[in-house]
């Protein structure tokens, strides 16, 4: 992706520096964190714009060169709302898979549908639907009635009831679950209209 958005020089700088390549995969991603941070610091150096638009960001994977089909101001905008934290990734991803017309397989649960247009072509391959479908079925097993042991402490201190207007964390946390449960709704830590829909819903 870096190599079809250089030029000239710059093109020629990344493939000395082994940062761009012409067939697709040859250049090799790092196994840590810290590696691809790195790699990602060099490229920018190059040409900042095409390295962030050459990346796929957050738990979704999804491309910042995205940025514009996705509605965002610029790519800064994007990356901004990946490296927010998960929750930011988690809409980056939700607002990837409505715009990308995807609700309707994950809702009928058509794995095989959803990991050709999320990953590709190739995606059959490397088992993509395969772990959709796994990972529905550990979802639905899950008892979500019971507190994680994390939140046993919380139990005596119970939150003050949410309602439009309620702000903080535990709004956050109700609208991560919503998303999660098949109302998407934008994670801000505020009780908004959106959100009242959502819980309504």
């Amino acid at each position: 992706w870096f190599d079809r958005r250089l030029e000239g020089t710059a093109k020629a700088r990344a493939r000395l520096q082994g940062l761009a390549a012409e067939k697709a995969g040859a250049v090799q991603n790092p196994a840590s964190q810290t590696g691809r941070w790195a790699l990602l610091e060099k490229a920018m150096k190059i040409d900042r714009q095409a390295a962030l638009e050459s990346t796929s960001w957050g738990i979704g994977q999804v491309m910042g060169g995205h940025w514009k089909w996705l509605g965002y101001s610029d790519v800064d905008a994007l990356v901004n709302e990946a490296r927010s934290g998960v929750a930011g990734q988690l809409s980056l991803m939700l607002h990837y898979i409505e715009k990308s017309g995807l609700v309707t397989a994950l809702k009928m649960q058509d794995w095989k549908r959803f990991a050709l247009a999320y990953n590709g072509r190739n995606a059959l391959q490397h088992g993509y639907d395969r772990k959709l479908r796994e990972a529905f079925e550990r979802w639905q097993e899950h008892d979500f009635s019971q507190p994680q042991i994390g939140n046993a402490g919380k139990l005596s201190h119970p939150t003050p009831a949410l309602k439009l207007g309620s702000d903080g964390d535990a709004v956050a946390d109700l609208q991560t679950m919503l998303t999660a449960h098949g109302f998407p709704v934008k994670i801000t830590g505020h009780f908004d209209a959106p959100t009242n829909k959502a819980v309504r819903a």
